[in-house]
């Protein structure tokens, strides 16, 4: 397949992780910890937040596990629309459910820190994540519509 074809026929999945990555690059949370006030850009998230069950962090853990979700969404998005719709609904469901935190773990001994603000780049995060569920409730759509269209 060429490559110019490519990129045509996954530009919605590149547009995803475009801003993905992009969310990877700002700041994702403003935190009151015991010496001040510490920033945490989405990039440290990413690499820290799987990591966060070996200091308690169960629920950091499982918001974090949204990435997973959504990955697992955009390979199936394409060619099983009902299978990526449900990781996405999940993933989303469970990523938005960060609003309502008011701490967050922030050392491995188990201490919590005040979520002051939720930055751009988990906003960014968050908007990639509805961009896949639209993605994927289209994909479900043209799917649905294209099988049930009878020849003329």
């Amino acid at each position: 397949m060429k490559i110019k074809s490519w990129f045509k026929k996954y530009k919605y999945q590149i547009l995803i992780i475009f801003f993905f990555l992009l969310s990877l690059c700002f700041n994702a949370l403003v935190v009151q910890d015991y010496d001040g006030i510490k920033k945490y850009s989405g990039l440290e998230l990413f690499l820290s937040g799987f990591f966060a069950f070996l200091g308690g962090g169960i629920f950091e853990t499982l918001v974090w596990s949204s990435n997973i979700l959504a990955l697992n969404s955009l390979f199936f998005s394409k060619k099983y629309p009902q299978i990526g719709i449900l990781f996405s609904f999940l993933a989303f469901g469970v990523s938005i459910s960060f609003i309502k935190w008011n701490e967050i773990l922030v050392s491995e001994s188990g201490r919590n820190g005040k979520i002051i603000e939720l930055d751009s780049a988990y906003w960014i995060w968050i908007f990639s994540i509805l961009l896949l569920n639209i993605l994927n409730l289209v994909n479900l759509i043209v799917k649905f519509s294209t099988k049930n269209k009878k020849p003329n």
